[in-house]
């Protein structure tokens, strides 16, 4: 009797480790995809100030182009760096 009260308290010791060990590889898991979710978040946030910057930036150039009479030709070169930044945005997002 006292064996068999030995080898019920191993099992059920040996089943608590399982479900621990189970527990802690499904915590680790969990925490690595929300380290992975966070950082591309914070890089998102980054390229979308980017975008906001150059955008101001055009707007700026805009107007200073207005005033002088020159040419929306000359803003070509930031249109391009903002489509750059738009292309990484959305390979982020896939």
């Amino acid at each position: 009797m006292s064996q068999d009260l030995e080898k019920k308290g191993r099992d059920l010791l040996s089943r608590l480790s399982r479900t621990i060990r189970t527990g802690a590889e499904t915590l680790v898991q969990e925490t690595k995809e929300l380290t992975r979710v966070g950082r591309l978040k914070v890089e998102l946030m980054s390229l979308e100030n980017e975008r906001a910057k150059k955008f101001e930036e055009i707007g700026r150039l805009a107007h200073t182009l207005y005033k002088q009479g020159g040419s929306i030709e000359e803003l070509h070169e930031h249109f391009e760096a903002i489509d750059e930044i738009e292309a990484k945005i959305d390979a982020k997002n896939k």
